[in-house]
């Protein structure tokens, strides 16, 4: 299907108003054409165009297979120059709501701003099929889009995120054969940590986002690990390997039968340097 072009590098979601503007109930905004699927290098896009008066806006999903969050991206053409963070309230209308940190910045796309935000996948499992999607942030106005067709397009957001999976060796099905699955056994944010970027890369400046695959096998032990997403750097990849390998440890995954089982999972790692910022992919 056709690529969601702007969704890989988003546009604004917030423009500043008043208490009383923030308050007021959005009227969803109208979509246009149907949801489109991009089964990008670095993950399986979702996303769909919006009209906001004469100016477009996309919404889009961003994930890849086995994450347990999903990137939530909004495109609007503003003049906004400024790179802003803070926190967001996502909100269905069936029920459902998640506050998360949002980041926002200029792309190269000019006229055009990023807002994105990291939500849990279950919160767009529930949506229903004409439910409806609010963002609201304190003295900002508020967006809502109409997720019209959204269960279909997130079943084929879950068969792009499968097929993802095929081409990395592993088997879809693995998840559903969990009966018990595995858990970290102390803070994970802990087994990669700034101590492990590579010096020599620090002195050259050099940043990336790698993504690693790896095998939690029946010992709880991390057994195998590689890049399925590079950094553009070998030394940053293999040394989120080296580190998750050496002290990432789980209690193991059951099957039905109580038996214990290997099981895979992905990581986002990313690098980068204090003091510069990148928009990242």
């Amino acid at each position: 299907m056709k690529a969601l072009v702007h969704a890989a590098v988003a546009g604004s979601l917030f423009v500043a108003a008043g208490p009383a503007a923030a308050a007021k109930a959005p009227v969803p905004l109208a979509w246009v054409g149907p949801w489109q699927l991009d089964y990008a290098k670095d993950a399986c896009l979702l996303g769909r165009r919006f009209v906001e008066g004469k100016r477009e806006v996309i919404l889009g999903w961003r994930a890849l297979p086995l994450e347990e969050s999903v990137e939530l991206i909004v495109t609007r053409p503003t003049g906004d120059d400024r790179f802003r963070t803070g926190e967001a309230t996502v909100t269905l209308a069936s029920g459902a709501s998640e506050t998360t940190s949002f980041e926002g910045f200029p792309t190269s796309k000019a006229g055009f701003y990023t807002t994105r935000m990291r939500l849990p996948m279950d919160l767009f499992v529930k949506a229903q099929a004409e439910d409806v999607l609010t963002i609201t942030a304190r003295t900002v106005r508020p967006m809502s889009f109409r997720l019209s067709g959204f269960p279909k397009a997130m079943a084929a957001f879950a068969t792009c995120n499968d097929d993802t999976l095929k081409t990395w060796g592993v088997d879809p099905g693995e998840r559903q054969r969990i009966a018990t699955d595995a858990e970290a056994v102390d803070d994970r944010r802990h087994w990669i940590t700034s101590n492990d970027y590579p010096m020599g890369l620090v002195r050259m400046g050099q940043q990336g986002t790698t993504v690693i695959l790896f095998r939690i096998g029946t010992d709880g032990r991390i057994d195998e690990c590689r890049a399925v997403v590079t950094s553009g750097a070998k030394e940053l990849d293999e040394a989120a390997c080296n580190a998750l390998t050496k002290r990432g440890r789980y209690t193991p995954a059951r099957d039905a039968a109580g038996q214990p089982m290997a099981v895979h999972r992905v990581r986002r790692v990313v690098w980068r340097l204090p003091g510069v910022w990148n928009a990242g992919s």
